[in-house]
């Protein structure tokens, strides 16, 4: 992609009511089960343009990756540092060295997301935490799934799996966006329906992003999906358009 894409994607990434109640609840969460300090070596695995690590670099010293060098120029540009070039199927770290790793909807883009589980495993210290979240239901795949170059969406018993077989205990794993599931459930399948959840030939394919975002348009959504912060503490959600778990190496 051209390194222009990823000042868009950020500003995206600062306004859009999605990535912002995200970014809360994922806060919510990792303040949960990772006590804010600095000596926490955290990897922040598939940062593209960097949108998360504010909120990340509360909870330790971040060490963070992507596949593409255009990612991580902007994030350079940016000024931020402690960036590797890194293929998360073959990461380029020894051994338990991370107390924790946030894998924010990454596995999903890998051809071999067992291969990447593994590795994930291999780098964390025995204790280390992995915080994953990926996108639910593969009937719910979509034009977003189709831009992003996704392979494939989860269920909770795939993730669970995925995980168990690397070798971690599961703490915690819930589905979320679940307030505003309905909705999105039924938006994806008029466009699978209509035919209009991928581009037709000669047409460029267009993301979800591109909708407008602002105002209460934005603002609604943004306060419905914040909503589960509070539940997400006190329970697991039984579905919903995204899924978030908590995986421990023993």
């Amino acid at each position: 992609m051209e390194i222009a894409y990823y000042s868009e994607y950020a500003q995206v990434q600062r306004t859009h009511w999605w990535y912002i109640a995200r970014a809360e609840i994922l806060e919510a969460i990792l303040r949960q089960h990772l006590p804010a300090g600095r000596d926490h070596k955290l990897l922040d695995l598939g940062c593209g343009p960097g949108g998360m690590r504010p909120m990340l670099a509360q909870f330790g010293k971040l060490v963070s990756t992507d596949f593409t060098f255009d990612a991580l120029q902007f994030c350079q540009a940016q000024q931020l540092d402690h960036l590797v070039a890194a293929d998360a199927m073959r990461l380029p770290f020894a051994s338990g060295i991370f107390e924790a790793a946030c894998v924010f909807d990454v596995i999903e883009h890998l051809p071999d997301d067992a291969r990447a589980a593994r590795e994930l495993y291999r780098v964390l210290k025995p204790g280390g935490k992995a915080f994953v979240t990926v996108p639910a239901f593969q009937f719910l795949w979509g034009r977003q799934d189709i831009v992003s170059h996704h392979h494939r969406r989860y269920t909770a018993p795939m993730l669970r799996r995925l995980l168990a077989d690397a070798g971690f205990e599961l703490r915690k794993l819930s589905y979320f966006n679940t307030l505003l599931f309905p909705p999105i459930a039924a938006v994806r399948l008029l466009y699978r329906v209509l035919g209009l959840h991928q581009a037709r030939p000669g047409q460029s394919q267009k993301s979800d992003f591109t909708v407008p975002h602002c105002g209460v348009m934005n603002l609604l959504p943004q306060r419905i999906f914040a909503v589960e912060k509070s539940l997400l503490r006190r329970m697991n959600l039984p579905f919903g358009v995204s899924l978030v778990t908590v995986a421990y190496k023993p």
